[in-house]
């Protein structure tokens, strides 16, 4: 069966970015946690820019991910997943922020 499309939308770009920078902070943070247990809380100057590099990627997938709404006659699914993603992740990296500041 053939598929038939009433629209000529796309994916928002924009969205698709939001994604892969978040997935890009998820890796990093998780790599920074597994460095940190393997070095029983006493982690090297790496774990400190990991988190960083995750805030960073948040913080640029989160804009990016909010402008994509801006993208007219677009699908914003992947805008939403990965504003939400980004965001999450952004809350949680600060609260990690804050607590060692």
């Amino acid at each position: 069966m053939e598929k038939v499309k009433f629209s000529d939308r796309t994916t928002s770009v924009g969205g698709v970015l939001s994604i892969f920078l978040g997935c890009m902070a998820v890796v990093f943070v998780l790599a920074g946690v597994i460095l940190s247990f393997m070095h029983k809380g006493n982690g090297p100057l790496v774990v400190g820019a990991l988190g960083l590099a995750a805030f960073l990627f948040d913080v640029g997938g989160l804009a990016i991910g909010l402008l994509s709404f801006k993208e007219s006659d677009k699908y914003y699914r992947t805008s939403i997943a990965g504003s939400m993603m980004c965001g999450i992740i952004f809350v949680f990296m600060l609260g990690i922020i804050m607590m060692g500041v």
